[in-house]
């Protein structure tokens, strides 16, 4: 088991099929894994734990984290199912409510039982609190042409049993662990799967207001490193410094990283509460200063359950800590603590302006999301849901035209842009008010309404512009995926760019398959003009999350294609060639030795050096992302690189005159301008830094075997 779980981060797919052939050893080691009851030597839990052979204990452990690390390193459909057929949520909850009196073996059971709470949170919860997720809206009156207070939809009536369940369970768990105990290692992982669950409950809005103000307190203790102490045995005076990171106090560590996200996480909706319970005196003749009055008093209301004094003097001793990921997380939460108030300011003075400045735009603004709501509202009216569409699609031109983009103006993803100020905010208002979730909710059949489907779907790119709406919407694109496998002439455009928007956070929620890659390569195949299909490939790799196998898919399917043969760069659209180059130093990104030896094959130092040479890039910025690329590709370090390809690099690079005319005519004549204080044009900078970059490497790693 120890064996595959190594293996399973190089080989995830290969070694599906495997583990399916092994699924009947998987937690039941001794029979067919089709039956589960009548064995001979059957016993309770509890007794097969505190009673049972260590070795066959053991085993049953690792082969449940063997079933978690392939849910974890895969993600995909079919894994899943295979996953989900191997631990149902009744086995979770009856492993999850064992009583455990042994002492010997609180270990072991804290072990499985923080094993099974992380198998809840990725084979069940995640996807249950999605389709349970009922945030708060907006009642929007057109008449008044201002919001009006939201009102919480129920939350208890959203819940399943398995998640009530599983929200108790956790919540025992922080009760009856006020500290936290070096030596108890197995308890630690579970008091750290057991926040991460409560986490996942809070960002589903799923945990009441009573429920909070139990938790948060709770949580905060469990924060406070000066209670952790080393053993149970209180008579113990054997030295222990807290804040080394060590493999004994990870776990310890972990919980206290997730505790600051929580954290973090209930303040950030707090504040949007405030804000939000403010909206509807915006446009009313409250003065600024009445309504920001206002939504602190709603803030300080909302978190009475912070003992911030006390949080205060936590955080800056976790700032103390060995644990790089600690501290930034504990100096994070900190610097929310200290700030709330500046971003409720920023916040409501934001909205003021909007509802002053531009009233004409915001009471139309106004005036259609009630449409949407009424629409949304009454899905079963043929006339309010023709009328809700309608008004989707002139949202989506109004908001075009606050943020400056168009239909031809589209934002370049790949040198990334800014939206105007002004329309970053409407789209920040329409977050507030839950308009994404009103669109959700009447999302037509796309058979039945592909015209309506389409007018939601690039609602949704719009609205997508804002880094904040994006994460509202990215764990949804396999829906609009789908739909645009299915009518891929209608709405292959408008989904390829709301792709390149979401799919960065949308891929590491569920993974894209090797099938997906390769319809949207067919469609840039089929049209090389279609920079969307290259855009929404980019984001795939965007998450700064490593995806070898989606590198490798990548990098295959080009070939296969005959994307980049013979002079491509010259026979292709500034913009494609642009993103394509984007996309090819992604695939070599991280570790990746296959895809970047594959990639320096087909596209040489020489090659690169011509392409930044050739009249189709003179733009900077074009010429600023083949710098990048040639460093990524050519010259990021890699220990295993045989000497004589360092020699052969650095002699192509020397011997190149495109090289040193790119140095002598573009880099010092530019360097020249930025030390000379002149104020220069915005892409100036990253290029002379792209250049520095590849030179210090170059002249570091490489000068002296090109000499040689």
């Amino acid at each position: 088991v120890g064996f595959v779980m190594e293996l399973l981060d190089d080989y995830p797919t290969a070694l599906t099929a495997t583990v399916a052939e092994l699924g009947r050893l998987i937690v039941y080691p001794d029979g067919d894994s089709d039956v589960r009851t009548g064995y001979d030597n059957a016993m309770p839990i509890e007794m097969f734990i505190a009673h049972g052979d260590a070795l066959a204990v053991t085993f049953f452990i690792a082969s449940s984290q063997l079933i978690l690390s392939i849910a974890k390193s895969t993600g995909t459909p079919n894994v899943l199912r295979f996953c989900t057929s191997r631990v149902s949520r009744d086995e979770i909850l009856l492993v999850l409510s064992c009583g455990f009196r042994d002492a010997k073996s609180s270990h072991l059971a804290d072990s499985l039982k923080a094993t099974y709470t992380e198998l809840a949170a990725v084979l069940y919860l995640a996807s249950d609190l999605q389709s349970a997720h009922q945030p708060r809206v907006m009642v929007v009156s057109s008449a008044a042409a201002s919001p009006q207070k939201p009102q919480a939809v129920g939350t208890a009536g959203s819940e399943g049993p398995f998640m009530r369940q599983m929200k108790l369970i956790a919540l025992e768990t922080l009760k009856t662990n006020a500290n936290q105990v070096l030596e108890l290692v197995g308890r630690n992982t579970l008091l750290w799967q057991s926040t991460i669950v409560w986490h996942m409950f809070v960002q589903a809005h799923l945990a009441s207001p009573s429920e909070l103000q139990e938790v948060i307190p709770m949580i905060i203790g469990i924060l406070d490193g000066e209670t952790d102490v080393m053993s149970t045995n209180t008579t113990s005076e054997q030295p222990w410094d807290r804040y080394a990171l060590t493999e004994e106090n990870a776990a310890i560590v972990n919980t206290k990283v997730e505790i600051c996200r929580f954290l973090r996480t209930f303040l950030q909706m707090r504040c949007e509460d405030a804000v939000g319970e403010v909206v509807a005196a915006i446009a009313s003749h409250s003065t600024a200063e009445a309504i920001h009055k206002m939504a602190m008093g709603n803030f300080e209301a909302a978190i009475q359950c912070v003992d911030r004094k006390r949080l205060y003097r936590i955080l800056l001793d976790l700032v103390l800590y060995e644990s790089h990921e600690l501290r930034r997380a504990s100096t994070n939460l900190l610097a929310d603590v200290v700030r709330h108030h500046y971003i409720i300011t920023e916040d409501v003075e934001a909205l003021h302006v909007l509802s002053s400045k531009h009233s004409e735009s915001y009471t139309r603004v106004v005036e259609l999301v009630a449409a949407i709501q009424a629409g949304a509202s009454a899905r079963c009216e043929p006339r309010k849901a023709t009328e809700a569409f309608f008004a989707v699609g002139q949202l989506t031109g109004l908001l075009h035209n606050l943020l400056g983009t168009g239909a031809d103006q589209e934002a370049d993803v790949t040198i990334g842009t800014s939206a105007a100020a002004g329309g970053i905010e409407y789209l920040d208002l329409l977050r507030m008010w839950n308009v994404h979730n009103m669109v959700l909710e009447m999302l037509p059949s796309v058979d039945e309404n592909t015209e309506g489907f389409a007018r939601c779907t690039e609602f949704f790119s719009v609205f997508c512009h804002s880094d904040a709406n994006q994460p509202l919407v990215a764990p949804r694109w396999a829906v609009f995926f789908d739909a645009m496998e299915a009518h891929p002439g209608e709405l292959g455009r408008s989904v390829l760019q709301l792709l390149s928007r979401i799919w960065a956070k949308g891929n590491t929620v569920c993974p894209a398959e090797r099938r997906d890659i390769r319809f949207v390569m067919q469609l840039f195949a089929r049209d090389e003009t279609n920079v969307d299909a290259l855009r929404a490939l980019v984001a795939l790799l965007s998450s700064g999350v490593p995806a070898p196998q989606q590198q490798r898919h990548i990098v295959v399917l080009l070939q296969e294609f005959d994307v980049v043969s013979g002079q491509w760069w010259m026979t292709r659209p500034p913009a494609c060639v642009l993103a394509l180059t984007r996309l090819l130093e992604l695939c070599c990104a991280g570790n990746n030795s296959f895809t970047r030896r594959v990639v320096q094959s087909k596209f040489p130092i020489g090659m690169v050096l011509r392409i930044v040479a050739s009249s189709n890039v003179s733009r900077i910025g074009f010429k600023t992302a083949l710098v990048r690329f040639l460093s990524v590709a050519h010259f990021a370090s890699e220990e295993d690189t045989p000497h004589h390809v360092l020699v052969q690099q650095s002699k192509q690079l020397v011997l190149d005159e495109n090289w040193w005319r790119l140095v002598r005519d573009d880099f010092l004549v530019r360097m020249d301008e930025v030390a000379s204080g002149i104020e220069v044009q915005k892409q100036i900078k990253p290029f002379v830094l792209e250049v520095s970059l590849t030179l210090e490497g170059f002249f570091s790693n490489r000068f002296p075997l090109g000499l040689a």
